[in-house]
């Protein structure tokens, strides 16, 4: 949903800075731009898009990994996830826990930002 999201030129409003992987200049509507840790963008882009425009009707696996990760259709989610750590399930089965869903936050947006070309003209627009 992230790659739909901002394949679509209107609706980028985030940059990767050159100097720092870490963080980004985010503009959201005529609020000044401000930069943010990538994991507190993700947090913005999950509370404010993911969570109300995507409906989980039908997406009972997608609903389970996403409250594996803490985060909860019905409410707003804090940005917390699970530690990596291993343990074992109901069924006494050993389970990896792993912050799945930041991990592929954080590849999806590394992987846009490499492919924005003209990053410093960006950049520009979006501290006007």
């Amino acid at each position: 949903m992230f790659k739909d999201v901002f394949s679509d030129k209107a609706n980028v409003c985030f940059v990767c800075p050159n100097k720092s992987r870490n963080e980004v200049i985010v503009k959201v509507s005529t609020a000044p731009a401000v930069m943010m840790s990538t994991d507190k963008f993700i947090k913005e882009f999950v509370n404010h898009v993911f969570l109300k425009h995507f409906d989980f009707q039908n997406e009972e696996r997608l609903e389970e990994w996403l409250a594996e990760n803490y985060i909860f259709s019905g409410s707003e989610w804090d940005g917390t996830f699970p530690d990596k750590i291993t343990y074992f399930n109901e069924r006494s089965q050993k389970i990896k826990s792993e912050p799945d869903f930041m991990i592929h936050m954080r590849r999806a947006i590394r992987e846009f930002t490499e492919t924005q070309t003209d990053r410093t003209s960006l950049k520009n627009m979006l501290l006007r």
